[in-house]
C-alpha cells in the first residue's frame, strides 16, 4: 500500500526563514540576560550569589543545547528544501 504527500516549498521555506529569525532574536536576548547576570554579580556576593552562578552556568548550557536543536532542524528544513526542489526541477525536465 503507498501513501501520497505533498510539500508545499513556499511554507518550508517559511518555517526555515522563522526559524532563522527565531535563532537571530534568541541570541540576542541570551547575550541581554548574560550581561544582566554579569552586572548584578559586580556587587552581589556570597552563598546565594555562588548558587546563582552555578544555576546560571545550568542555565547557560540548556540555552546552548537549544540553540544546537534549533540551528540543526533549521539546516535539515533547508537541506529538505533544497532536495525536494531538485527533484521536483528533475521531474519537471523528464516529464515536461
Amino acid at each position: 500500500m503507498s501513501s501520497s504527500f505533498a510539500v508545499d516549498l513556499e511554507i518550508l521555506q517559511d518555517v526555515i526563514d522563522r526559524m532563522s529569525t527565531f535563532e537571530r532574536v534568541l541570541e540576542e536576548r541570551l547575550d541581554d540576560v548574560d550581561g544582566r547576570v554579569r552586572r548584578l554579580h559586580q556587587a552581589w556576593a556570597g552563598a546565594a550569589a555562588d548558587e546563582h552562578v552555578r544555576a546560571h552556568q545550568e542555565w547557560l548550557a540548556g540555552a546552548q543545547q537549544m540553540r544546537t536543536a534549533i540551528a540543526t532542524l533549521r539546516r535539515i528544513g533547508a537541506t529538505a528544501h533544497a532536495n525536494y526542489a531538485a527533484a521536483i526541477a528533475a521531474n519537471r525536465r523528464m516529464w515536461g
